[in-house]
């Protein structure tokens, strides 16, 4: 139960980049995406950006799309490519709209990805899938057309119909490196997982753009996802071969380090890559440095070095959406830890501050749809919290709170979140085959919704199932506070069904 997963606006854009890229094409019309300037310094400057963006490096692709904008004050390409590339879901928004006050200048499948955009603000799912389909119909043989289709399959579930339209992509431009790499983070990311294909695709990427830093960082990510951690930890360590100043390579060494139970090498990574972090992504790399006292076994001393970071983000010279966005992925973490613990009353602590900078961010942004998916986000935590406690009674209220915000939003995926939390309180109450009910509809690519699937498993006598599950948990390695909380519970489990 991953509460940022689908109902954060900030995941939502990590989403967006880590499948989607850069939507932008040097071509001709009927092999891209077109990009309408007068200004051709404005354009190349663009097209340096979408590069950029591409191999991962969306500091430099600001700075080249606020350049172009320099060059054309009129470029809505480039306020859309800045928004893509933003870091607080407040600019996301603000560039967006940017872009759509000069959409008169461009294209209408510029057009049509301005209103894709803007949709997550004011429109329905429904009509983003539309959007997706008219600009496929409208640019047939543009890979990016068919890469932007497949992220709003996926939002809708249609695993399936998703990896076609990538596959599709990568028919029309075998040496697309971001189609592969996409394709990779499908299999690897969700079900139904292939990591093998994971590896083969990210592989491919490798071979197109042996250059790129990123390249080798995602084919470590498969790696992983594969449980070969030597491996993954191999091919960080060619990242940062090739790049020594690059942080996320020595953040993600330092994942594969926790997982191979090599503590202190965690932590040297860890603090190498909060050294080399920008100010935007340093408390998110210091939060994974805390996650080292959880998988030793010390959760409050990760607890008390998160307070620390938590202080240290209003320090930072960020905007104040983008520090929003990283007091909420911090107290998030430290409201999980406090509830796990039973440390409740620190938990409710947390909860209030992290209901207060929320709402702070629903005010910035003024959008209705935002709003009540960020209603849904408190409360969630907040049933977290009360099953937890074992108020029971207050949790299943607030569970009809969340599906009435679901159904107004008329987005049926979210419900996944409603059956997840829903199944958990379940659990709380003993009622197993209700939670094994509940869980079968939410989010199987969601650790803990795994996790506890299994628990509910083997208190009905089937051992068997929970076994399968628990073992899908123990190879998960990737890092996030509930797998820090959840990892060795699961491995000693396994040992003793």
């Amino acid at each position: 139960m991953n509460l940022e997963s689908k109902t954060s606006f900030t995941a939502l854009l990590l989403i967006l980049l880590t499948f989607c890229g850069s939507i932008f094409s040097a071509s001709a019309e009927t092999d891209g995406i077109p990009v309408t300037t007068k200004s051709f310094k404005a354009k190349e400057l663009l097209l340096q950006g979408r590069n950029a963006n591409e191999l991962g490096d969306f500091l430099k692709a600001q700075k080249l799309c606020k350049q172009a904008i320099k060059e054309d004050p009129h470029f809505a390409h480039a306020y859309f490519m800045l928004a893509y590339s933003s870091n607080s879901t407040q600019e996301f928004k603000e560039n967006l709209e940017m872009a759509e006050q000069h959409a008169h200048h461009c294209s209408e499948a510029e057009q049509l990805l301005i209103k894709i955009g803007l949709s997550y603000f004011n429109a329905t799912l429904a009509y983003r899938l539309d959007l997706a389909k008219q600009l496929v119909e409208l640019l047939p043989k543009s890979p990016r057309a068919w890469i932007y289709r497949s992220f709003i399959q996926t939002e809708n579930n249609d695993i399936d119909k998703a990896r076609q339209s990538l596959k599709k992509a990568i028919a029309l431009d075998e040496e697309f490196h971001y189609g592969y790499q996409q394709l990779g983070f499908s299999y690897l990311n969700l079900k139904p997982n292939d990591f093998g294909k994971a590896v083969q695709n990210m592989r491919e990427a490798v071979k197109l753009v042996p250059e790129s830093t990123q390249a080798y960082i995602n084919l470590g990510d498969a790696w992983r996802g594969n449980a070969k951690l030597k491996m993954a930890r191999q091919n960080y360590s060619k990242a940062i071969e090739k790049d020594p100043e690059n942080a996320l390579a020595y953040l993600k060494r330092a994942h594969s380090n926790v997982f191979l139970d090599d503590i202190e090498k965690a932590r040297t990574d860890y603090q190498k890559a909060v050294e080399l972090a920008s100010e935007i992504t340093q408390s998110a790399y210091s939060n994974y440095k805390a996650f080292t006292h959880i998988h030793e076994g010390k959760p409050m001393e990760a607890f008390d070095e998160l307070k620390v970071v938590l202080e240290k983000i209003d320090q930072l010279n960020l905007t104040q959406g983008q520090k929003q966005g990283r007091n909420i992925f911090t107290l998030h973490n430290m409201i999980r830890i406090c509830v796990h613990n039973k440390q409740y009353d620190q938990a409710e602590e947390c909860l209030v501050k992290y209901a207060k900078v929320v709402k702070e961010r629903m005010a910035a942004i003024q959008s209705e749809r935002f709003a009540l998916n960020q209603e849904a986000n408190i409360e969630l935590h907040r049933i977290y919290f009360l099953a937890h406690k074992g108020d029971f009674n207050q949790a299943h209220a607030k569970c009809t709170a969340v599906k009435k915000i679901y159904t107004e939003l008329e987005n049926e995926n979210l419900m996944e979140n409603y059956y997840g939390i829903l199944a958990y309180v379940y659990f709380k109450e003993n009622k197993f085959d209700d939670a094994i009910a509940s869980y079968q509809k939410s989010d199987m690519n969601d650790i803990f919704n795994k996790y506890y699937l299994a628990m509910a498993y083997e208190q009905t006598g089937d051992k068997e199932k929970a076994r399968e599950l628990l073992k899908e948990v123990a190879d998960f390695n990737f890092n996030n506070v509930e797998y820090a909380l959840l990892r060795k519970q699961a491995l000693k489990k396994i040992k003793s069904l």
